[in-house]
């Protein structure tokens, strides 16, 4: 089994357990707004998480915090069981930051290698701070999150695990 299959399995297997701790009260209420929304995959790349329905059954699959000269906050790696889909949020926490910046990409993240999806339109809206959210990625293969928070450069970052 190679790494990228590994982490795929992991990423099934809590995806899987968090349904199953929920007791498939949400399954047994309503179908899925993500099926209906048609969006699996492949088929969800670069499409807005919250307009796919894709966050009705997310899981938030790791996380790390960062902290700047100008504020704190932490970046989300999201995934969508029913989607089969991931994404990134970075969330503004304090601080005179005024702005977000979150991306997400397949493995492996490099230096200056950003090939996936990011976002540095920060929205206001849902939330008491400032936050951002990258456009959605295939869940099926291995992928990884990075963020910060800034109202002058991009550093430091937050990276959460690849999963």
């Amino acid at each position: 089994m190679t790494k990228t299959q590994w982490r795929v399995g992991v990423r099934r297997a809590l995806a899987a357990g968090a349904a199953f701790a929920m007791g498939g009260m949400l399954l047994a209420a309503s179908p899925a707004p993500a099926a209906a929304a048609g969006c699996y995959d492949h088929g969800c790349e670069g499409q807005d998480p919250y307009v796919a329905g894709c966050v009705d059954d997310a899981v938030m699959v790791s996380l790390d915090y960062v902290q700047t000269s100008t504020g704190t906050g932490r970046t989300e790696h999201w995934h969508s069981p029913g989607c089969m889909a991931d994404w990134a949020t970075t969330r503004i926490y304090s601080g005179p930051a005024d702005e977000a910046w979150a991306g997400i990409q397949p493995e492996p993240w490099g230096e200056g290698a950003l090939y996936g999806q990011y976002s540095a339109t920060t929205r206001y809206d849902l939330y008491a701070y400032p936050w951002a959210v990258t456009p959605l990625l295939p869940g099926s293969q291995v992928n990884c999150a990075a963020g910060t928070v800034t109202n002058n450069g991009h550093e430091p970052y937050a990276y959460p695990a690849c999963v």
